[in-house]
């Protein structure tokens, strides 16, 4: 009467038992890593793209006749323009210096709203128009959340701005 391992395997020799033991093994492993561990933590950085529009305030304290100091504060909307399309809420406030070669600067803008927000920095090197983007901090539904951009800014008449932004981030689900 064959044991409870030989009734399992059947009449395999002990070298083809542990060659299947192997393969379900695997198999159990692969199982496990599609349909528990990767859907909990594993996300893929995608390519985003959006725009803000804001109304903003903006003091200019001159330094001398060619150069000064800013300060902005903005309130609008943020909207992802690319992939899963999204609207919320954006708060930004900055501050820098403006020269010959051009204003310069950094801030931090808050999306979303309660307890879901993500939270970026921005820089503006003198000279450039293009500036830089990183995501610091997610609560709520963006908690993990990471990326970096780049951003153009335009102001428009009436103390309105709007900024196109792209870059890649990883959006937790």
């Amino acid at each position: 009467m064959p044991t409870s391992e030989e009734g399992r395997l059947g009449n395999y020799r002990s070298t083809d038992k542990a060659v299947l033991t192997g393969c379900v093994l695997k198999k159990s492993l692969a199982i496990l890593l599609t349909t528990v561990l990767l859907p909990c933590g594993a996300f893929a950085a995608e390519k985003v793209t959006g725009q803000n529009f804001f109304v903003y305030e903006q003091q200019n304290i001159k330094i001398d006749a060619k150069s000064g100091y800013w300060v902005w504060h903005g309130k609008g909307i943020s909207r992802r323009t690319t992939g899963a399309s999204s609207e919320a809420p954006v708060t930004c406030d900055g501050a820098g210096f403006w020269g010959e070669n051009g204003p310069r600067g950094e801030g931090v803008c808050i999306h979303g709203a309660g307890d879901d927000t993500w939270t970026i920095t921005w820089e503006r090197k003198e000279g450039n128009k293009e500036g830089s983007w990183i995501v610091r901090a997610g609560t709520g539904k963006f908690k993990g959340i990471s990326g970096s951009g780049t951003y153009v800014s335009k102001r428009l008449p009436d103390n309105r701005q709007v900024t196109d932004w792209k870059g890649e981030m990883t959006i937790p689900r």
